[in-house]
């Protein structure tokens, strides 16, 4: 599951990975001038923070808006007599 959402998911990470590395230069930056970094009003760490939250509201929202399996299981497509017969579910 994890391989999936990082390989899906991976684009958006990008710009993650750029913000942690200004908040890196900002910090290196602070410590040589001894002055704190102002990290926190800067509005790409709103929308970071905007954008979390969006996703994790869309994950709980698809979550509980999908229907349930209801009984049933899925059979991964096979060869029976040199045809292939496709996946398909089934009722147990």
């Amino acid at each position: 599951m994890i391989k999936l959402i990082i390989l899906r998911f991976w684009p958006a990470l990008i710009p993650l990975a750029i913000y942690v590395g200004w908040l890196v230069y900002l910090k290196k930056r602070a410590k040589s001038k001894e002055v704190p970094p102002e990290m926190y009003r800067t509005p790409l760490y709103w929308s970071l923070i905007l954008s979390a939250f969006l996703i994790v509201a869309s994950f709980v929202f698809f979550g509980m808006s999908m229907e349930p399996n209801r009984g049933e299981h899925y059979v991964p497509p096979r060869y029976e007599n040199n045809t292939l017969v496709p996946g398909h579910t089934e009722s147990q």
